[in-house]
């Protein structure tokens, strides 16, 4: 009578760890599910998000290349402006304009034209009218360094 009631202890323990397995394995598929699902709401919202974004980077595309283009165009009539008036460039025709003539047209190069305000050149534009004449600055006016002081008449 012992090997009846081993035989049906190993039996009944046998499927109770089946049905175990079988639980645990659907615990792990609805569990899967719940993620897979979860996961797919997310990726609809990146989709939603990214379509968005494109649609504003196609406009701000769309914008940068009709200003470049009226960028372009604008600089096309302006280099095609002296041509048309019979002059031979842009600083020729300028009233009172001592520079020399400069070529006009696309890829035209030339050294850049001095300043007219300043006989000496642009680097006069930078330096003080009372530097440039000889007249020393007066206290405080930005030359710190020479007296030893601060513009407020403290010492270094």
């Amino acid at each position: 009578m012992t090997d009846r009631t081993n035989t049906y202890d190993f039996v009944q323990l046998g499927e109770g760890l089946a049905d175990h397995l079988i639980h645990a394995a659907e615990e792990q598929v609805s569990k899967a599910q719940l993620i897979l699902d979860q996961t797919v709401s997310l990726a609809d919202i990146i989709r939603t998000q990214v379509k968005a974004q494109a649609e504003q980077i196609e406009d701000m595309n769309a914008r940068f290349r009709a200003f470049g283009e009226q960028m372009l165009a604008a600089h096309r009539q302006l280099e095609d402006a002296p041509a048309a008036a019979g002059l031979d460039s842009p600083a020729a025709g300028a009233a009172g304009d001592d520079r020399a003539a400069q070529p006009a047209g696309r890829g035209a190069t030339t050294a850049a034209p001095a300043d007219r305000r300043h006989p000496e050149g642009t680097a006069a534009r930078h330096v003080p009218r009372q530097v440039a004449a000889g007249a020393q600055p007066a206290h405080g006016a930005g030359d710190h360094g020479s007296t030893g002081t601060r513009p407020n008449g403290s010492g270094l």
